[in-house]
């Protein structure tokens, strides 16, 4: 059984809703979950903000943290998972930022670097930070996958 599979049936099972905002992923994350049969019982949608101009028309990201930090960061991260709570209305949701290349990058915010954010409405999210390597394809590919380890995580861990 794949990741999504156990997602959809965990999710299912016990009655929870998802959300997702996806930015370097270009919402992959929500097409590998929307791909398994019986996906929307839980699965609610998707905001994909490539722009920082929809993340702050979206998803309340603010203006002056994406210019004091920078689009790819804890603090985008957190802000765009509120958003994708508040959009949604949903029980757990996950969002994800970074730089999948082949440009873009700084000192700051090198390229490969991706944070997500995920957890309960009720809750403080958690945070993973990674540095990535590969092509952009593969940055993206590993954060999907990523991105369901940190689900599974969340919905197995007691």
């Amino acid at each position: 059984m794949g990741k999504a599979q156990e997602l959809q049936q965990i999710f299912s099972k016990k009655k929870l809703t998802l959300s997702l905002a996806e930015s370097c992923t270009g919402g992959a994350i929500a097409a590998s979950l929307a791909r398994v049969a019986g996906a929307s019982e839980y699965f609610k949608g998707c905001i994909v903000s490539y722009t920082d101009e929809v993340k702050i028309q979206l998803l309340g990201v603010h203006a002056d943290v994406l210019k004091s930090v920078g689009a790819v960061s804890h603090a985008v991260a957190l802000q765009m998972w509120r958003g994708a709570i508040r959009q949604f209305q949903s029980e757990v949701a996950l969002s994800v930022t970074g730089f999948a290349g082949p440009t873009g990058g700084n000192s700051r915010e090198p390229l490969g670097q991706v944070y997500i954010a995920y957890g309960y409405q009720q809750q403080i999210p958690q945070i993973l930070a990674v540095d990535l390597k590969g092509s952009r394809l593969e940055i993206i590919e590993q954060t999907v996958c990523l991105a369901q380890d940190c689900l599974l995580k969340l919905l197995t861990t007691p």
